[in-house]
C-alpha cells in the first residue's frame, strides 16, 4: 500500500536524523495524525540493525492534551507485557518533541489485510486464529482494568506472515469500567450506549462496548464492510437490524450460525451481550463462517454482491464513497412491531439474575436503572440498504469525548518481524530523582521518560 494511502506528508520530515543520543535513525514515515508522526527507524547500536516504530507527537499541539498523552503511556505501560499487545519500550523527549519507541510489526494492519487482500474470505482457520488472538487480548487488558474503547482495523497490527494480531494505539483507553465519555471512539465501531442520544443510558460499561466492537471488528474480516454507518435508529442499516433477526444474512454471505453469533456479540442491551469468554468458545466451535455455494444461489441479491466483490469480481473500494441511496424492499413488519411503535418507549430489558460474571456487579448495577427513555427499537419505518464499505483512515472521531486523536501505527512490510517481549509485568508510572520519570518495563528495563516536560504532564495525570 502506498504511503498516501495511510497518511499526509508530516510538516515535519525527521526522516535521516537520529534521536535518543544517536541510538535510533528515523528512516521512513509509518502514518501521521493530529499531534504527531509514526516513523520507522532502526537501532543503530544493535548488531541486528533491530527495527522500532517511533511515535513523535509534537509537544506544542500538545498543550490542552498532555494527560491524555500520558494516559496512554499510563495504561499502555501497564498492558505491554502481555501477549496480543504491542510492545512499548521506552518514551523520551527533545525540546519540540515526545518520542515514544514501539515494536515494529511488519504485517500491516488489519484494515490492508481486509480491504486490500480479502484474506479472510472463505478462510475459516485464519478467521478463527486472529479473533481469538484479539479476544484473548481485549480480555487481558480487561483483566487489568485497561479498556481499549477505540478497537478497529487501524488499531490491530499482524505479522508479515499473517497469523499473529497485536492491539495498538491506547490513545483513547480507560481504567475505568463505567464511564459517561460519550461518542468516544470511531463511529463505524461506536456501540450505541456509548453514543447517547436515543440509546442513553446513563453512564454505561467501558468493556461492553469493546465487545461491541469485536464483533464489527468480525464483521469487517468476514465481508470486508461495515454493517452500518453508526449504530443509531437514524441509519437505515442499523434500523433494519434491530428489527429484522435475519438482517446479516440479507446483506453478508455468511452462514446461519455466524448470524447468531454476531447477534449475541452485537445485542442492544450491552448486559446481554455475549461475554468474551463464550466468544472465544462459539469462534473456536464454528464449523464456518460462511454461506455455501447452494446457500448463495439462493441467498439475496445483497448477499451475493458481497461475494461477488469478495471473489475479486469487483474492484474492492478502498476510499470512502457518498453515503448510500436507501433502495426500498417490501419487509413485513410484525404487529408486535407496530404496537412497539405506537406504545411508550419501554425500558431494557435487565439481564437473568446468574448470567453475569461476577465482575459485572457494578456495571449491573449502572444498567438495571437506564433511562426510561431509551428505545429498545427505533420508532419509525425502516428500509433495507446497501451497506457502507469499509471506512477510510479518518474515521475516529471524540464528539463528547475527552480523549485525542493519535497517529495510527501503520507499518510497512520489512525483513524484520517482531520479536516477543517478557513475561514480566510492569508497574506504576513512578517520580524519580533528577527530573526523570521512570516506567518500569519487561526484562528490568527501565524506559526512558526523561526531561522536565514529561515529570510535569505525569504529576498533573496522577492527581487526576
Amino acid at each position: 500500500m502506498s504511503k498516501s494511502a495511510h497518511s499526509k506528508e508530516p510538516k515535519t520530515n525527521l526522516v535521516g536524523k537520529t534521536i535518543d543520543n544517536g541510538s535510533l535513525l528515523l528512516r521512513g514515515v509509518l502514518g501521521s495524525g493530529a499531534y504527531g508522526v509514526v516513523y520507522r527507524a532502526i537501532d543503530t547500536r544493535s548488531a541486528r540493525g533491530t527495527e522500532y516504530a517511533v511515535k513523535c507527537l509534537d509537544k506544542s499541539k500538545m498543550s490542552k492534551s498532555v494527560a491524555h498523552h500520558m494516559r496512554e503511556l499510563t495504561l499502555h505501560a501497564s498492558v505491554t507485557d502481555l501477549e496480543g499487545v504491542v510492545g512499548m519500550h521506552r518514551a523520551f523527549e527533545s525540546a519540540e518533541h515526545l518520542f515514544i519507541v514501539f515494536d515494529l510489526c511488519l504485517g500491516g494492519d488489519l484494515f490492508a489485510a481486509v480491504t486490500g487482500d480479502n484474506i479472510f474470505w472463505r478462510n475459516d482457520a485464519l478467521v478463527k486464529k486472529i479473533m481469538l488472538q484479539l479476544i484473548d487480548a481485549v480480555d487481558a487488558c480487561h483483566r487489568r482494568e485497561v479498556y481499549h474503547r477505540d478497537i478497529k482495523p487501524e488499531n490491530i497490527l499482524i505479522s508479515k506472515d499473517r497469523t499473529k494480531a497485536w492491539l495498538a494505539d491506547f490513545g483513547l483507553a480507560t481504567s475505568h469500567c463505567v464511564t459517561e465519555d460519550f461518542g468516544c471512539g470511531s463511529s463505524f465501531y461506536m456501540s450505541p450506549e456509548c453514543r447517547g442520544r436515543e440509546f442513553n443510558v446513563g453512564p454505561f460499561s467501558s468493556r461492553h462496548s469493546d465487545i461491541w466492537a469485536l464483533g464489527i471488528v468480525l464483521i469487517n474480516m468476514l465481508t470486508g464492510r461495515n454493517p452500518w454507518r453508526n449504530a443509531s435508529s437514524e441509519d437505515d442499516c442499523f434500523a433494519a437490524y434491530l428489527h429484522e433477526p435475519d438482517f446479516f444474512l440479507h446483506m453478508f454471505p455468511i452462514s446461519r450460525p455466524a448470524n447468531a453469533l454476531l447477534r449475541r456479540i452485537l445485542a442492544l442491551n450491552p448486559l446481554s451481550r455475549m461475554t468474551l469468554r463464550d466468544m472465544r468458545t462459539e469462534v473456536k466451535g464454528m464449523a464456518t463462517f460462511f454461506m455455501t455455494d447452494r446457500e448463495l444461489r439462493r441467498a439475496h441479491r445483497f448477499a451475493q454482491e458481497c461475494a461477488r466483490t469478495l471473489n475479486g469480481e469487483h474492484q474492492m473500494r478502498m476510499q470512502p464513497k457518498p453515503a448510500p441511496i436507501p433502495i426500498p424492499i417490501p419487509v413485513p413488519v410484525p404487529a408486535h412491531v407496530h404496537a412497539a411503535r405506537s406504545a411508550p418507549s419501554p425500558r431494557m430489558a435487565s439481564p437473568r439474575p446468574g448470567s453475569l460474571d461476577p465482575a459485572d456487579s457494578e456495571e449491573f448495577y449502572v444498567f438495571s436503572s437506564p433511562n426510561p427513555d431509551s428505545p429498545c427499537a427505533p420508532p419509525r419505518p425502516f428500509t433495507f440498504v446497501r451497506n457502507p464499505p469499509m471506512a477510510s483512515r479518518l474515521s475516529t472521531e471524540t464528539l463528547e469525548s475527552v480523549g485525542p486523536i493519535t497517529p495510527e501505527h501503520v507499518p510497512v512490510q520489512g525483513e524484520v518481524d517482531i520479536s516477543p517481549m517478557g513475561s514480566a509485568v510492569m508497574g506504576e508510572l513512578v517520580l524519580v530523582e533528577d527530573e526523570v520519570c521512570g516506567v518500569p518495563i519487561p526484562e528490568k528495563k527501565q524506559a526512558d521518560v526523561s526531561g522536565s516536560f514529561l515529570r510535569q504532564a505525569f504529576q498533573k495525570l496522577m492527581v487526576l
